[in-house]
């Protein structure tokens, strides 16, 4: 079973325990792992009803199961059909779940990449913005790209070890050995200019 399979079934668990806010955190780890996971969001939406709307949400949730076996390729359809239409009883659910969900994602993993990137632009300088956070959060990085720019400015504002780290642990997953030797180079580079 995949990670992002064993957050669902836990985020189902809970969301049937009553327990609606541990699932819509187990539900916004699997779509951290994956963004577009239909049934992930569905769960997500349905526990944020949940806090308004506690009997709402479970004749939903059980209609959803029950329409994922019997027409699968249209649970979420249906669901959203039926959420659409009641709109005046979930009024703002979309926007309170969007919210929740971003909250719990910031809390659970730290800030996105894009967000760090705001926050040298607020704080003048990449050194400060990363010496402010690098304690407090975990910066998200899903792109290659991005890591390669955030390694890059570790090793010129001399964050040799994190930049090392970054470069041994994300290696496997994102770099070929082209990648790698800029990186080392850069290192070089930065080593020669300060001798």
């Amino acid at each position: 079973m995949g990670k992002i399979e064993k957050f669902k079934k836990i985020a189902k668990d809970k969301f049937l325990q009553g327990e609606y806010e541990f699932s819509l955190l187990n539900y916004s780890f699997a779509l951290n792992e994956v963004p577009n996971d239909k049934e992930a969001k569905m769960g997500a939406i349905l526990c944020d009803i949940a806090f308004e709307r506690e009997e709402e949400a479970i004749a939903l949730f059980d209609f959803y199961e029950f329409e994922k076996k019997t027409n699968s390729s249209k649970a979420e359809e249906r669901i959203s059909e039926i959420i659409n239409s009641n709109e005046n009883s979930f009024e703002g659910a979309s926007t309170l779940f969007n919210q929740n969900l971003k909250m719990m994602i910031d809390e659970a993993f730290g800030i996105s990449y894009e967000d760090f990137q705001y926050h040298i632009k607020t704080r003048g300088s990449f050194k400060i913005a990363f010496e402010e956070l690098m304690f407090s959060s975990r910066i998200i990085i899903n792109k290659k790209e991005d890591l390669l720019d955030f390694i890059f400015n570790l090793i010129k504002y001399d964050f040799n070890q994190i930049a090392y780290n970054y470069i041994e642990n994300a290696s496997k997953l994102f770099f070929n050995k082209k990648d790698i030797e800029k990186l080392f180079t850069a290192f070089e580079e930065k080593e020669k200019v300060e001798n």
